[in-house]
C-alpha cells in the first residue's frame, strides 16, 4: 500500500480527500503548469486550504532556502 492509499484510508483524512476528489474529478486545463496547496489561518483562527492552479512555474522559485519546515 502506497503513501496516498494509507492517507486515504485514515478516517481523519476522509473529508479532505472527498473535497480533493471532487475538485479533481474533471480534467485540469492543459494551460495549468503547476498546482499548489495554500494553507492559511482564516478569520476564525481555523486552518483552511486552497488548491490553486498556475499558468506558469519557475523551478528557481523552489530552490531558495526555507525559513520554516
Amino acid at each position: 500500500m502506497g503513501l496516498l492509499d494509507r492517507l486515504k484510508s485514515n478516517k481523519n483524512n476522509k473529508d479532505f480527500f472527498e473535497w480533493l476528489d471532487l475538485l479533481l474529478k474533471n480534467e485540469l486545463s492543459s494551460e495549468i503548469k503547476a498546482i499548489i496547496f495554500n494553507l492559511y489561518e482564516d478569520t476564525d483562527n481555523k486552518w483552511s486550504i486552497e488548491l490553486v492552479g498556475t499558468f506558469s512555474f519557475n523551478v528557481k522559485d523552489w530552490r531558495e532556502e526555507r525559513g520554516y519546515y
